[in-house]
């Protein structure tokens, strides 16, 4: 089952059987930035662990299963870029091409 969002913020579900293939448009992951309060609150609030068993998933009509659920981590590390206007931009050019391969 697949919900689709329509103009005017309408919805329409649809049924399909597997295997299918879906696909997705360029706006679907427009990312919403908190506000500085929100995150503030977000570290104060308590991360509840719940386990597999407790989560109640039917299981799959296609030849998959759930093995595990585990949160993604990154971990972020600050660095300090020095030097002149040049040699900075030059150092973030190879930051997002070698170490973060976005160039």
């Amino acid at each position: 089952r697949a919900i689709c969002e329509m103009q005017g913020g309408e919805t329409q579900g649809y049924e399909m059987t597997l295997p299918c293939v879906l696909g997705a448009g360029r706006g679907l992951n427009t990312p919403r930035y908190p506000t500085f309060p929100d995150v503030v609150k977000a570290r104060k609030k308590p991360v509840a662990i719940i386990e597999m068993k407790e989560l109640s998933f039917e299981k799959p009509q296609a030849s998959m299963e759930i093995v595990e659920l585990e949160p993604l981590t990154r971990e972020r590390s600050a660095k300090e870029l020095t030097g002149t206007p040049t040699q900075i931009a030059g150092q973030i050019i190879r930051v997002l091409k070698e170490e973060a391969k976005v160039l």
